[in-house]
């Protein structure tokens, strides 16, 4: 993209390319440039017009939305909470689990050593 700002006679002040429209077009590029000012013209003019549907909207959000919001936020704690105990549940059966797998142990190994005594 390419802007460039054109400057004629002492008479006549500077304009940017999309408000200055030559006659006839010396150059191939000059065409080039006028599309692409046009181009940023439109889209400087369709900003705008939504700046200013935006900018005429109210700045709070609706009560109804307000609340249906509060009420989602509220189930977001509550199943959060519920997380948190699920996991500390989940932790002290892990470290049960742990117990009961070392003491299965300890007994494997307990028979084990009786079995070889045997033989021995």
């Amino acid at each position: 993209m390419h802007v460039s700002f054109t400057h004629k006679k002492e008479s006549e002040s500077i304009h940017p390319p999309c408000m200055y429209s030559p006659a006839s077009s010396p150059h191939p590029s000059v065409e080039v440039i006028k599309e692409d000012t046009t181009n940023l013209c439109l889209k400087l003019q369709r900003l705008e017009i939504l700046y200013s549907e935006i900018s005429g909207r109210p700045a709070q959000m609706p009560m109804e939305k307000e609340l249906i919001l509060q009420e989602s936020w509220q189930r977001i704690k509550l199943i959060e909470h519920e997380l948190e105990k699920t996991k500390k549940v989940l932790h002290a059966t892990i470290a049960k689990q742990m117990q009961i797998a070392e003491l299965l142990e300890a007994l494997q190994n307990k028979q084990w050593l009786k079995v070889s005594r045997k033989f021995l």
